[in-house]
């Protein structure tokens, strides 16, 4: 439903968190990422390049889902830009870290 906005040459942008566990934030300076939440990340961006529904089901369907996004509104900015995004491309990562070692900060471009 979102497609034909980007057909009218307008940019949509989602701006929210995929990985945000507030709980479980390690506040100890630069912690490194959390494996869980690497992995959570990785099969969200393998599903996407497949143009997959399962992102839409990722509760079912991802490893350490409940863990990664423990609610989902900020997981949500993300659904809108993919569904606007291009369906022939896979998602390009611009920018990937991790703050607290599972606060996930990654820029996707559809």
């Amino acid at each position: 439903a979102l497609r034909p906005l980007r057909d009218e040459g307008l940019m949509v942008i989602g701006s929210g968190g995929t990985v945000h566990n507030l709980m479980a934030l390690r506040w100890e300076g630069h912690a490194e990422a959390e494996s869980w939440a690497a992995a959570f990340d990785d099969w969200l961006l393998r599903e996407s390049a497949a143009r997959s529904e399962d992102v839409f089901h990722y509760e079912e369907k991802a490893p350490y889902a409940k863990q990664a996004v423990p609610t989902p509104e900020h997981l949500a900015p993300y659904w809108i830009a993919y569904g606007a995004g291009d369906r022939g491309g896979a998602p390009r990562v611009l920018f990937r870290e991790y703050q607290y070692g599972s606060l996930s900060l990654m820029a996707v471009s559809f």
